[in-house]
């Protein structure tokens, strides 16, 4: 094993209730009468990307109030809602359990690090800001929706990575924690595991080797959900990983 590389923010801390949050601020500030309660906005996370979100609920309401926005409006509302979400990421947040020692565990195995995202690298900066045991220093490679043309479920984020890593994506293990960022990383050939998070968790995982609740640590247990190897211990790391990452080759043949 190579690489590990984290393919959201949503591997690295929980963000769904604040995005969703940034959003319903954002209708109020252009008072369109627009409320995205939690089911809603699980509903609306099929969707990758918040301007496609805006559109796909924006057609949705073209149908049902006869109300239409253009696209110049939903750039409008998602650069505020950015504003906003940014706003709360570097007022403090705190990464999931066993992200940070994952991070140490990689780096004193010599494993490479990668933070393969498409989001904003604004959004990317605020997090940093924000979570304090978090260092992009550590990673060797960053991508955001500045790299690449193509957003997940597309490969291209980890085609760049493994290309600016000099690594086959065979020698990589990706975390993701949506079943549309999953495909990204099947897609480049890329054995996966999945931390789904608080909004996520009754998506289609059934692709990636592992699903965890989380990566997990010495006082926050990480319980399997599914996986093609035994795990039979308190947290994921590099050694268990690696082994993952052995009995898995050929699964892309």
């Amino acid at each position: 094993m190579q690489a590990l590389l984290f393919g959201s923010i949503g591997t690295l801390v929980e963000t769904s209730e604040l995005q969703r949050q940034a959003f319903n601020r954002a209708f109020d500030d252009f008072s369109l009468g627009w409320h995205w309660d939690k089911p809603t906005y699980q509903d609306l996370l099929s969707t990758t990307g918040g301007q496609n979100r805006l559109r796909h609920y924006a057609h949705h309401v073209a149908e049902q109030r006869n109300q239409t926005l253009d696209e110049a409006t939903i750039r409008e509302i998602h650069q505020r809602k950015s504003q906003h979400f940014q706003d709360r990421l570097t007022a403090g947040i705190t990464l999931r359990p066993g992200v940070s020692r994952l991070i140490h565990d990689a780096l004193a195995h010599d494993v490479k690090l990668g933070f393969v995202s498409t989001t904003s690298r604004a959004n990317i900066d605020a997090i940093t800001v924000g979570a304090h045991a978090l260092s992009l220093e550590h990673f060797a490679v960053v991508t955001s929706s500045d790299s690449v043309n193509e957003p997940k479920p597309h490969p291209e984020a980890y085609q760049h990575a493994c290309q600016t890593l000099n690594i086959r994506p065979e020698d990589a293990v990706a975390i993701e924690d949506t079943a549309l960022s999953l495909q990204a990383a099947r897609a480049a050939k890329i054995v996966a595991i999945a931390t789904p998070g608080e909004y996520t968790r009754e998506q289609d995982f059934s692709s990636a080797q592992a699903v965890f609740n989380q990566l997990g640590s010495q006082d926050e247990v990480s319980t399997v959900i599914n996986s093609d190897l035994s795990f039979n211990q308190h947290y994921v790391d590099i050694a268990w990983l690696s082994q993952l990452l052995k009995t898995s080759q050929g699964v892309f043949a």
